[in-house]
Order: structure tokens, then C-alpha cells, then sequence
């Protein structure tokens, strides 16, 4: 059986994760793989082995694991478990411990897991948040090995790479990373990294930010990066993922299992812990935390800031209600907002199959003012100081079109100057950076009622996966 498998391996072409069972062989499970993620899970109480490209389909228990490495071969039966290498030598098992604790798989009072997963953002902030900052001596805590602390000075560049929300992480924390640390900083879609002649060396920062640990395209980009010498740091929200092996350094998003297709609570944890990073390169630079303890005052405040909006989510249903039949929306939005704008347009395409479309609102008037109507809805993201001005006379230009308006903004910033057709006002003291995470509870919401308008299955968007692991 061995022989006869090694031959078929062996004129394979390309990437793939298989298990099989030979007809003649009924009684044994074959598994390969070459650069996709196997995991072979032995189930210590009910001695069974489990065959998994994700941990998470791994049920609450204890385990033992082994992650398949390329070209190798296990054979599995009632009696063994045998891995084989390339050239058929016998691989010495080495198993790593998991353990699978109560996590909550049922929606509970929620109708949908992803209005569940909404709900529980406070809880991923404050985990997410835990232990990693020191009050009484004004310094974040993020406790990267002393090797990283030893390289960092070193760093002359800083590129953040990931794939649809996790690039949009990327993008919002970039502009925190210059405007912190003075270090330049790019975000990077991770299939076009990887392809792209980038000038990353032996002093670049590279961060790989992956919800799943697995995304084909960001590993792809990683190894890219590693062989141009650069350190990688990779953050995630699954433990022992392939990133993870990639990676010189690791950080772990507290989010918990997020089962819904469409990520909520896994964006705003890795947008907090992108947060925490950024500050942890300025105290490294500096010396200190720019205006003291003022941001790690801030980021204790967002878990409470999230549940007030939580508490609105009638306001914002209602909105949705009326949205939802409207057939083109734009989003708009200027420097955190225009991110926080991409993904948010992002959010409502994915789960109400709505045409939106988004844009740095000052790009209007090259091109996408074209297209609005009094069949179109904007919506603004109001962002603070020079922006929201700026913001407020885009939104005159679209009104002048006729187009109707859904303006979010800051309580403490009343809209004096605009009469939107909607608008939600978030009451939030709190520094500009981090605003992405408010807007875009707020907008998570509004995405959740449009598509539930339409009748949708939210938590299983037509043709998406929640793990991306092909290219």
C-alpha cells in the first residue's frame, strides 16, 4: 500500500490536503499533503484519530497532535499510526498537546452566530487587552521575546500583509505605525506581496496578520519575506497554525472561536492587538508613551464604548430596514475612516449581496460622483478634526446629486452643516486612532439587519469560505 501511494504522490502536481482510503484497504486512512495544513489529532479518551485541515473542527477535549509536514505520508488503522517520509524512511512521531476547551458552539439567545460574535466584542477587547500593559508604570506589555527587543532598533521599514479584513487591519495600522513611530509602514494585499519586487531586506518588519493562521496567500507572502531576509512577526487567532511556523515571532488575538463566516470580533481583537504593537514600537524608540498613560486610559475605555453601541443596535436596525432597498451604496470616508470604510463596504457585500463600492471621500469628484443619484445611499464616516469638515462638504456634493446620505459621527461632533437622510452618533470621548474599532461595531450591525431585511443566510455567504487556504 505504501509503495503504490509513494507512486501516485510522486506525480502530483501542485498543492493539496487529501485523506483517502485505498477499496482494497478499508480498514486504513491515508493522509498527505503539500502546502496546505493536515493535522492528525489523536483523541486521548476516546482513542480515536481525527484527520483535520483546522483545529477548529476539533471537538472540546484532550489531544495529542501532529501537523503533517510537506510530501509526507501517514498511514492510519484501528492498531497505528505510521508517517512515512518522501523516500519511505519512518518518521518519528512527536506529539504536541491540545487541549479543546468550553467553547460556547450554540447561539445561545442569538439568532445568527455572527450577531452573536457582534455581542461578544467587549469580552475579546478586554482579553485581548489582559495583561498586556502596566498602569502604574505608563507601558504597554506585550511581551515579545528579548530577541525582538534586541532587533527592533535595527528596524528601517515595517510592511503589514494580509488578506480582505486582515489587510484592512494592516492599512488602519500602518498609519498608527508612521504616525507613532516615524518608521515608514505599508500595508500589503498578501497575493500581491508575494509577486511584488518590494524592497524588503535584513532591516524590515514584516507582520503577517491572519484570523485563521492558514491563509494560503499570507503564508506565501511570509515565505517570500523570509527569503529576503526580513524578521516576520505574525499575529492570529488560532494556536499552532501554519503562520505560526513561519513566523520569528508570534502574537495571539484572545477573540475566541469565531464560527460565522464573516469576521467581526476577530478584527477588532487583531486591530486592538495592532494597537498595543504600535504602541510597544514607540516605548522602544522613545523611551516612553507619548501624553503618558492618556492611550492606555483609551483602550481600557473601548470595551464599554462597544456595549454602548451594542445597546443602539435598534437604531441602527431600524436604518438597515430602510437601506436594505437600495441597490448601490457607496462608502466614504478620510484617513482611519477611509479604512475603517473599506471594511465595512466589505462586511455589507459579503452577507447582503449589495453593490458597494468605497472611496477616500476626497476622490469623489474624480470619478465617482458619476454614479450618484437619488438611487444611491453614501455612507459617510465622519471622522475628527480637519477630516470631518472636509467630509461635510463631500457630503453637500452628494446631496446636491440628490443622493441620500447615512452619516456616522462622533456625538461630541454634531452635524451643523448636513442634514442626512440617516445618521448614528457614537458618544466617545476618545483618540482618533481608534475610532476604527467603534465604526465598525456600528457598521457590523448595520451590514447584520440589511442582510436579515433581505433574507440571507449570514453566517454562510454564498461561494466564501472562512478559511482561505487555496490561492
Amino acid at each position: 500500500l505504501l509503495e503504490t501511494i509513494q507512486k501516485l504522490h510522486s506525480s502530483l502536481v501542485g498543492s493539496f490536503a487529501v485523506a483517502c482510503i485505498h477499496k482494497d484497504h478499508p480498514n486504513t486512512l491515508i493522509a498527505t499533503k503539500r502546502d496546505k495544513p493536515l493535522i492528525l489529532a489523536v483523541d486521548q479518551k476516546q482513542g480515536q484519530i481525527l484527520v483535520t485541515s483546522d483545529r477548529n473542527a476539533l471537538y472540546e477535549g484532550d489531544f495529542l497532535t501532529i501537523d503533517l509536514e510537506d510530501d509526507q505520508i501517514a498511514l492510519i488503522n484501528e492498531n497505528a499510526l505510521e508517517i512515512f517520509g518522501k523516500d519511505g524512511e519512518i518518521i518519528p512521531l512527536k506529539f504536541a498537546p491540545l487541549t479543546i476547551k468550553n467553547t460556547p458552539h450554540e447561539k445561545g439567545e442569538f439568532s445568527h452566530y455572527m450577531l452573536k460574535e457582534i455581542h461578544e466584542q467587549p469580552s475579546a477587547i478586554r482579553r485581548t487587552l489582559e495583561g498586556r500593559y502596566d498602569l502604574e508604570q505608563d507601558r504597554v506589555l506585550v511581551n515579545l521575546p528579548k530577541s525582538f527587543y534586541q532587533f527592533f532598533p535595527t528596524v528601517t521599514k515595517i510592511a503589514l500583509v494580509g488578506c480582505g479584513t486582515s489587510y484592512h487591519a494592516a492599512c488602519i495600522c500602518a498609519h498608527f505605525i508612521e504616525e507613532l513611530t516615524r518608521i515608514p509602514a505599508n500595508a500589503h494585499i498578501a497575493s500581491e506581496y508575494r509577486y511584488k519586487e518590494t524592497l524588503t531586506d535584513e532591516t524590515t518588519l514584516v507582520i503577517g496578520i491572519s484570523q485563521s493562521g492558514e491563509t494560503a496567500d499570507t503564508i506565501g507572502a511570509l515565505r517570500e519575506a523570509k527569503r529576503r531576509k526580513a524578521k516576520i512577526l505574525s499575529i492570529t487567532n488560532v494556536q499552532h497554525s501554519s503562520i505560526i511556523r513561519e513566523s520569528d515571532y508570534h502574537l495571539m488575538t484572545q477573540a475566541g472561536l469565531e464560527i460565522s463566516v464573516c469576521s467581526t470580533k476577530a478584527f477588532t481583537s487583531q486591530l486592538l492587538l495592532l494597537y498595543l504593537l504600535t504602541l510597544e514600537f514607540t516605548q522602544i524608540k522613545y523611551g516612553a508613551l507619548p501624553q503618558g498613560n492618556t492611550w492606555i486610559q483609551n483602550l481600557r475605555t473601548l470595551p464599554s464604548l462597544v456595549e454602548a453601541i451594542l445597546e443602539k443596535k435598534r437604531e441602527i436596525q431600524e436604518i438597515a430596514r430602510k437601506a436594505s432597498q437600495i441597490d448601490r451604496i457607496l462608502f466614504v470616508g478620510r484617513q482611519y475612516m477611509f479604512y475603517t470604510a473599506l471594511e465595512s463596504s466589505l462586511k455589507l457585500k459579503e452577507i447582503s449581496y449589495i453593490y458597494s463600492l468605497c472611496y477616500p471621500a476626497g476622490e469623489l469628484k474624480h470619478g465617482p460622483l458619476a454614479l450618484v443619484d437619488e438611487n444611491t445611499l453614501t455612507i459617510a464616516l465622519l471622522g475628527h478634526g480637519p477630516t470631518f469638515q472636509k467630509t461635510c462638504s463631500n457630503v453637500q456634493e452628494i446631496q446636491a446629486r440628490k443622493g441620500k446620505i447615512f452619516a456616522l459621527h462622533q456625538k461630541q461632533h454634531p452635524l451643523e452643516e448636513i442634514s442626512p437622510d440617516f445618521s448614528f452618533s457614537i458618544d466617545a470621548t476618545i483618540e482618533p486612532a481608534l475610532l476604527p474599532i467603534l465604526f465598525s461595531v456600528a457598521l457590523q450591525l448595520f451590514a447584520f439587519y440589511v442582510a436579515l431585511e433581505k433574507g440571507h443566510d449570514i453566517d454562510h455567504p454564498k461561494n466564501l469560505a472562512k478559511s482561505v487556504t487555496v490561492e
